[in-house]
């Protein structure tokens, strides 16, 4: 995984306990791995239960992988007694072996253990609380650990639904590399709402990540002006983030609206580079 080679491409070289300040570009290749990962977990399972957690009384059930003969992942649901609809608890087991998942975002995706999904009540719901966790699990070899919280807020002055969003996520190398990534953010939900399908929903996304790994370096990550995201696409189209590290400062533009895979980026300096996320810092 090109991604994956990005994120956790730290030097063997390096001399012990020697600090590690990466630069502007790699920061914002992280940063964007991290979120679609997280993003790709989250709409796998959902993928994979909402035709059964929305119903009035959801059963255990199976789904089998295309790519493996093992009945995985499999998916249950703990609900109280009728005549009480909420809350329930979903597991989706991906097994003890990888298996492959489709997944958008990433071309494949290897997954293995359990994730734990917690729903206070309908998705669309004021109030309602889905609260992700996990148990073994693994992506692409990565472990995860931690858990995420999505919160319907409700209507804002605008009539759009509001959705806050935290994280906390750690994730981890076979090599025991970590990197944590937290995260507090407010999603509006300005198209989309009227109808079934998830991919035509948009969002405006405000808040900040906090960022740091094992190598002992940290990073504040805010929005300035809020991201234009397309639930089908995986890099915002618009928008302004400010990045803070113990040596640099530097602005992240995601441009003008058009769906493409570029940013550029400004240094306190004042100069700039275009750079194209998802793919390797050029040597």
């Amino acid at each position: 995984m090109l991604g994956i080679v990005l994120v956790f491409g730290i030097s063997s070289c390096q001399k012990e306990n020697q600090e590690k300040l990466p630069g502007a570009e790699e920061i914002a290749q992280e940063d964007a791995f991290m979120e679609q990962m997280i993003n790709a977990i989250s709409d796998q399972v959902e993928k994979v239960t909402v035709a059964e957690v929305e119903a009035a009384y959801p059963t255990t059930s199976m789904l089998k992988a295309s790519s493996t003969d093992i009945i995985y992942p499999s998916r249950s649901v703990e609900y109280p007694n009728a005549p009480q609809k909420w809350p329930r608890i979903i597991t989706v087991d991906y097994g003890k072996e990888n298996i492959t998942v489709d997944v958008r975002r990433f071309e494949e995706v290897q997954m293995r253990g359990k994730v734990i999904i917690e729903k206070t009540a309908p998705y669309l719901e004021e109030g309602s609380v889905r609260t992700l966790s996990f148990d073994g699990f693994y992506f692409n070899d990565l472990h995860v650990g931690g858990e995420k919280v999505y919160t319907n807020e409700g209507e804002n002055d605008k009539g759009n639904l509001v959705y806050s969003w935290v994280v906390d996520i750690k994730v981890t190398t076979p090599d025991h590399f970590w990197k944590k990534r937290k995260v507090r953010k407010e999603r509006e939900l300005i198209e989309g709402r009227e109808t079934k399908d998830w991919k035509d929903n948009e969002f405006l996304i405000s808040g900040y990540v906090r960022g740091s790994n094992s190598e002992k370096w940290k990073y504040n990550r805010t929005i300035t002006v809020p991201l234009y995201r397309y639930t089908s696409y995986k890099y915002p189209v618009s928008g302004v983030v400010e990045v803070q590290n113990s040596n640099r400062e530097f602005t992240i533009d995601y441009g003008d609206g058009t769906m493409d895979d570029i940013a550029t980026i400004t240094r306190s300096d004042g100069t700039s580079k275009e750079i194209t996320l998802g793919r390797k810092k050029s040597q």
